[in-house]
């Protein structure tokens, strides 16, 4: 087994050609890590043992002192991607005690365990997840319990991810959860490419300032499309929804059950509108105006609730389940909808409440599997 020093290098950019990057000198692009000892580029699976993009080449703080005011119990793992983990925990407290929550995550238990000995590890906290610095983040209500979630990212396909989450109170003390084990699932074989670089002709971006930008992609692609997000005056943020529609694409014929396990909706997200306690809404149509089997467009859109828009200006890739994704009534995708729609994916829509003055970016649109 080789030892390895490995720096991530992160680079904004929204999808490049067809190009192998492994072996290239650093700084490498999304997707790729710097492996110290060659600058070189290498996939983070090619390291022995393997690392999650992200993770220092130091160990983590230590461990926050117990008897925090606020409890954190039964965390679970909802679902899993090759590259992110959505974890749900419960919260019980007085939001006046509440300081912020911290997730800790690693490729090993003992990372978690003894963190400021063995390396590895990756600390979570509200600079990288918004959530993390409210009590009851997307929720109406302030009571307690609470039940929480939130997504850890740049994960190692089909490896497991151990996961702990510490609620730390106003006066620095903690509580726990007990440390739970994910499996991120194999990464994506296949896909089918909704937006990357360019439209397709037939298709329609809304509203007319949503446009294509050449400036701030993702992965220094030709370009990504940006909404310049302008409020009434003295409002300093309000509601925007962005879209692209009529999409030509469907699915590949035999795309069933088996296909659907393991599919997810994957999209660059960047800008800097996000308005804390706000969060983006993004939804898939299924089906359109001829195969739409209830009629109407709207019994066909899908949605996922509860995405935190990067603050600082930084791109994110989202991955979401389509399984995850549920319509008006609460029904979740299936393969027998997307039967009866044709297997028709028409179109993707983005709304939330952003800061004015801001920009709200999306990118690198695809249906992966």
């Amino acid at each position: 087994m080789r030892a390895a020093v490995v720096a991530i290098v992160l680079a904004a950019g929204c999808t490049v050609a067809s190009v192998d990057y492994a072996g290239k000198r650093c700084p490498c692009i999304d997707g790729y890590v710097c492996e110290v000892t060659t600058s070189s580029c290498v996939t983070p699976d090619s390291i022995d043992p393997p690392v999650d993009a992200g993770v220092p080449d130091a160990p983590l703080p230590p461990l926050p002192p117990p008897n925090g005011r606020v409890v954190v119990s039964d965390l679970k793992v909802a679902w899993t991607t090759p590259q992110q983990v959505r974890w749900t925990w419960t919260t019980t407290g007085d939001p006046a005690d509440f300081g912020e929550y911290q997730i800790r995550t690693g490729s090993t238990r003992a990372q978690l365990e003894t963190p400021t000995t063995v390396i590895g590890g990756r600390l979570w906290t509200r600079a990288d997840n918004p959530e993390l610095g409210e009590f009851a983040p997307r929720s109406t209500s302030q009571g307690s319990p609470q039940t929480i979630w939130s997504v850890t990212v740049d994960h190692v396909g089909d490896r497991d991810v151990f996961g702990q989450v510490f609620a730390i109170d106003r006066a620095g003390n903690a509580t726990s959860t007990a440390i739970v084990v994910a499996h991120t699932r194999p990464g994506a074989t296949q896909s089918q490419a909704l937006y990357l670089d360019a439209l397709p002709a037939s298709a329609v971006a809304r509203p007319a300032a949503f446009k294509p930008s050449g400036q701030d992609t993702f992965n220094n692609s030709q370009q990504c499309y940006a909404l310049d997000v302008a409020c009434a005056p003295g409002e300093t943020s309000c509601q925007k929804d962005v879209d692209f529609e009529s999409l030509p694409d469907t699915l590949p014929q035999g795309f069933g059950p088996n296909e659907l396990a393991g599919a997810f909706f994957e999209f660059a997200m960047g800008g800097n509108a996000f308005v804390p306690g706000r969060y983006t809404t993004v939804e898939l149509q299924i089906g359109n105006g001829t195969t739409c089997s209830a009629g109407a467009l709207g019994a066909c859109r899908y949605r996922y609730a509860g995405i935190a828009v990067p603050a600082a200006g930084v791109y994110r890739k989202v991955q979401i389940p389509l399984t995850a994704f549920v319509r008006s009534g609460g029904d979740a995708l299936s393969a027998q909808a997307l039967a009866a729609e044709k297997l028709a994916t028409s179109g993707t829509y983005w709304g939330g409440e952003w800061k004015t003055g801001s920009s709200f970016r999306v990118d690198a649109v695809r249906i992966r599997w």
